[in-house]
């Protein structure tokens, strides 16, 4: 399994969270872990993509500032 952690520039709620983990699932990561105080998103699948992770992350609304 790969993992990817990617830093997300504004986070700041629950909602959030919740937006980045569905676009994320959307996405088809099923698996996801989101620390809004640091603004990491840590991915885990068996191929993780990154410019797919960056592209779902920001059709959420976020930016993808590192990763």
């Amino acid at each position: 399994m790969a993992e990817t952690v990617l830093k997300v520039k504004g986070m700041t709620c629950n909602h959030c969270r919740m937006a980045v983990t569905r676009a994320l699932e959307q996405a088809g990561y099923k698996e996801c872990s989101i620390d809004l105080k640091t603004g990491q998103v840590r991915v885990v699948g068996n191929v993780a993509d990154t410019n797919l992770l960056k592209k779902a992350i920001e059709g959420a609304g976020y930016q993808v500032i590192a990763g």
